[in-house]
């Protein structure tokens, strides 16, 4: 899974992810999740850390506000 920037728009990955694939943590679907940017971020939170969209979402506007 390949995630482009996007500042803080990068909320829309996570949103897109979340309508198009299935409930299962994207960590258990991809063997590698990279991003650049705010696609990095994104990618930490689904792959390093290794949590739900959900979770991503909800974590991701207060550390975004802080990092860009």
């Amino acid at each position: 899974l390949s995630l482009d920037g996007g500042g803080i728009r990068g909320l829309s990955l996570l949103l897109t992810l979340k309508s198009t694939l299935p409930p299962t943590p994207p960590c258990e679907q991809f063997d590698l999740i990279t991003g650049v940017g705010s696609g990095g971020l994104v990618a930490i939170l689904l792959g390093r850390l290794r949590l739900d969209i959900d979770s991503s979402i909800e974590l991701y506007s207060p550390i975004a506000r802080s990092a860009f």
